[in-house]
């Protein structure tokens, strides 16, 4: 029945195979049987996979609901390449490395992790182009963290400081496998239930033990939650051949920070600094070292961490809840303009793990609790 008000229209033609999956059987390579994809699940500008895959509900012949990330050779090769031969094997490389880091965070039980419950690739035929179609199956979420934001704000910061101690597990069990996540933001932090969330979306993790595609790529994420580290030209370190690891957990670690600094504003850190930067100082016309620049980076990240003071609670003569000022604290160290000076001070001060998260773990940890029982008290 067509709804009154509304034409009947043919569905858009796909732009490429592996938008044309709804309805299809697809088989993978972990699960026996096969998986029906159900519809279509459109995603934000921002949401996990970009412009580069399309998500799909799918359930398999047992049950088992999952999120299918499905993309193509045409699809993962819309850039400069030119030789078809590169972009079939840069699209390759992709898919492997990225079925190889599941493999490694399934196989060493890294629970904060959303893990791939299978995946496998079919030869598709649409419209007459023939293209080999890539898919894996995740553990369905009930949303991400975006949608949660409004809800935590009337619950105090109680969530909050859940959300970020479950995010700083899942950073701190990537990295001691020597993986950088690389991407973390909103769309890729996924809401399992009130308690649960999880880190999704490992399509630009980094190595220090495997390799892949991004090894030299100095940023692979979303450049609108870079570090300012990333905003400008830098000759970061090299360590075999890819950048250093710990350019990448330093990455990491701004991203813990500027996930809590969205969590308690609704605003993402990167963006709010672009705009406290003059023009002058900014990466289209800065001509010196990110060192020279650095104080100017660092004025913007006052001026945004003034706006944090003005969404974070306070008591009626204006002081900080202690919860809230360690927040504030926190943020202030994960994402501190200077990759060298980033992480908790006393790793720092002692020379051990300067970007290790123990200590934020157990801060977060520590929050969460006084601010539950907070709550329960009012």
């Amino acid at each position: 029945m067509i709804p009154f008000g509304c034409a009947m229209s043919s569905p858009p033609r796909p732009v490429s195979n592996c938008e044309a999956l709804v309805g299809k059987a697809l088989s993978g390579e972990l699960k026996k049987g096969s998986w029906r994809i159900i519809e279509r699940l459109e995603r934000s500008q921002d949401g996990s996979g970009g412009n580069f895959s399309v998500g799909y509900l799918a359930i398999h012949e047992d049950g088992t609901r999952s999120f299918c990330k499905a993309t193509d050779i045409g699809l993962l090769t819309r850039c400069l390449i030119a030789d078809p031969l590169t972009k079939m094997r840069q699209a390759l490389n992709e898919q492997y490395f990225e079925r190889e880091i599941l493999t490694i965070c399934r196989g060493n039980n890294l629970d904060r992790i959303v893990h791939a419950l299978d995946y496998g690739q079919m030869e598709l035929v649409e419209n007459g182009v023939r293209d080999i179609v890539f898919y894996i199956m995740f553990e369905l979420a009930s949303g991400d963290v975006r949608q949660q934001v409004n809800r935590q704000k009337r619950l105090g910061l109680s969530w909050t400081f859940l959300a970020l101690h479950n995010l700083a597990i899942a950073i701190q069990q990537l990295h001691r496998q020597r993986i950088a996540h690389n991407d973390v933001k909103p769309s890729n932090f996924l809401v399992f239930d009130e308690h649960l969330q999880k880190l999704a979306d490992l399509g630009r993790a980094t190595s220090e033990t495997t390799n892949g595609p991004w090894d030299t790529v100095n940023y692979t994420g979303d450049h609108n939650y870079a570090a300012p580290e990333f905003w400008y030209r830098n000759n970061f370190p090299m360590q075999s051949g890819k950048i250093a690891f710990s350019v990448r957990q330093a990455s990491d670690l701004y991203h813990l920070g500027s996930m809590a600094f969205f969590l308690v504003t609704g605003q993402r850190l990167t963006p709010l600094m672009h705009t406290f930067i003059r023009p002058e100082h900014n990466s289209h016309n800065w001509r010196g070292n990110y060192q020279e620049v650095l104080p100017f980076i660092r004025d913007s990240f006052g001026a945004s961490m003034a706006f944090f003071d003005t969404n974070i609670p306070h008591r009626p003569d204006g002081s900080l809840i202690p919860e809230a000022n360690d927040l504030k604290t926190a943020i202030c160290q994960l994402c501190d303009p200077d990759p060298r000076l980033r992480g908790h001070p006393s790793n720092i001060q002692q020379s051990v793990d300067q970007y290790g998260l123990d200590r934020f773990v157990s801060q977060f940890d520590r929050g969460a609790k006084a601010m539950n029982v907070h709550y329960l008290a009012t």
